[in-house]
């Protein structure tokens, strides 16, 4: 059921992460050319608004939410005969080493931000001041906004939310259904996602990556208290510890 639930979140916040969340990180350069035709930014909008994952994420609802399902997945009893199985376990195959791809790309762009790779100090010290003077938001006050909104404004609102939701009976209590309420809740609270690192890295933009994977770590090192606090009250108040 947790699976489950999970899966569900993440369909509706992958295609919302890298289309809205990619187009706030990696700003469009349209606007520095002011010839293209109407056709031609159309086509932009499209193509940024529809990136790979949220594309793979729509195939997969397609896939999912038709008779095509019984093409590439066996149903429960494994009596029927599936004539593109071959094809989906190669699919997922390749899926399974989206993540440790992802945490190669962090690793590598917190080795250059550290000072371990092709971008020398100086490099570093004028990227930085350039996103400080351009964001004009001191390092320390991001951190400070983010693990607060993060961590405690996040979960707080969630669970405004659910009680919402409760009080117009869209959903159950936590007494009926806990598990939609843990996973949603432990959803909010988790760190931002380190696919912003892999964002930048595809867009060419090591030196901004390697930046954000040394924010990254600050947060994910702040994380750890908090989320043990919230998950902990969490699981001993929807009686699931």
């Amino acid at each position: 059921q947790a699976t489950a639930f999970v899966s569900l979140y993440l369909v509706g916040w992958s295609p919302f992460f890298w289309s809205f969340g990619r187009s706030i990180l990696i700003r469009s350069d349209t606007k520095a050319n002011g010839t293209i035709s109407f056709k031609e930014k159309l086509m932009v909008t499209l193509k940024s608004a529809l990136p790979p994952p949220v594309k793979g994420v729509f195939i997969g609802l397609l896939i999912a939410t038709t008779p095509l399902c019984r093409l590439f997945l066996r149903s429960s009893d494994g009596n029927e005969r599936v004539p593109l199985a071959v094809i989906f376990n190669s699919v997922a195959n390749f899926g399974r080493a989206a993540s440790p791809l992802s945490l190669l790309i962090l690793v590598s762009s917190l080795a250059v931000g550290a000072g371990v790779g092709n971008y020398s100090t100086i490099s570093q010290k004028e990227s930085k001041q350039t996103c400080d003077d351009k964001d004009s938001v001191p390092l320390l006050k991001r951190w400070a906004v983010v693990s607060i909104t993060r961590f405690l404004l996040s979960p707080a609102v969630m669970y405004g939310l659910l009680s919402v939701a409760k009080w117009i009976d869209l959903i159950g209590n936590s007494n009926e259904n806990p598990m939609l309420w843990f996973i949603l809740i432990l959803e909010a609270t988790m760190p931002p996602a380190q696919n912003s690192v892999t964002m930048l890295q595809v867009a060419d933009r090591g030196e901004d990556a390697a930046l954000m994977a040394m924010f990254l770590f600050s947060v994910y090192a702040t994380s750890m208290i908090p989320v043990v606090l919230v998950l902990t009250l969490a699981l001993g108040k929807f009686n699931l510890a």
